[in-house]
């Protein structure tokens, strides 16, 4: 596995384990790439759920439950497609043995695009979105561009944004959380 991936992987999966927290992953054009990234890691079991590699629309509909008015409206290259991935995968893996009621995952990663040569859909080769689930309920899409590259360059470097957009988001929360937090001593 990539080196640069690994790593970033590997502090994703750390200040999920601290924090206490888990990420699942509904996964187009990465064919689950962010998820092998993420279990690659010793100690991934405690915070990865699961994923889903959602290819075909059907899928993104009946398992992930992004609205099929959604893909109609957008097509499934688009940032709100993304966001109803990562929200799909984040309630697709909550937690129900041992909760009441049973638990969202805490976060969520949604990937689509175009990594082939040819546009689709009038979408250009590409064209990707990644959707980031947080767990207070707010989703967000990211829209990339990596032109000129060839198909698994697209698919590295989504993987490569996906986990930099996680970790960038995880980080702010846990500052957010701290910063809430009464300072130890006083009162």
């Amino acid at each position: 596995m990539d080196t640069e991936i690994h790593d970033l992987a590997q502090d994703v999966i750390r200040r999920l384990s601290a924090a206490g927290e888990t990420v699942a992953t509904g996964e187009s054009l990465t064919g689950g790439m962010v998820s092998m990234a993420l279990t690659s890691v010793d100690g991934a079991s405690q915070v990865v759920r699961g994923s889903v590699t959602a290819y075909a629309p059907d899928i993104k509909v009946r398992v992930l439950k992004v609205g099929s008015d959604v893909i109609e409206k957008y097509t499934v290259y688009h940032g709100t497609v993304a966001k109803a991935m990562a929200q799909g995968a984040q309630n697709a893996m909550r937690y129900e043995v041992g909760t009441e009621p049973p638990r969202k995952t805490s976060w969520g990663i949604g990937t689509t695009g175009v990594a082939g040569r040819n546009a689709d859909l009038g979408s250009p080769p590409g064209t990707v979105f990644i959707g980031i689930a947080h767990p207070d309920g707010k989703a967000y899409d990211f829209p990339y561009h990596f032109e000129g590259q060839g198909r698994n360059e697209v698919r590295r470097n989504t993987t490569l944004a996906a986990l930099t957009r996680l970790r960038e988001a995880v980080i702010a929360r846990h500052k957010e959380l701290e910063a809430g937090k009464p300072k130890e001593g006083k009162k």
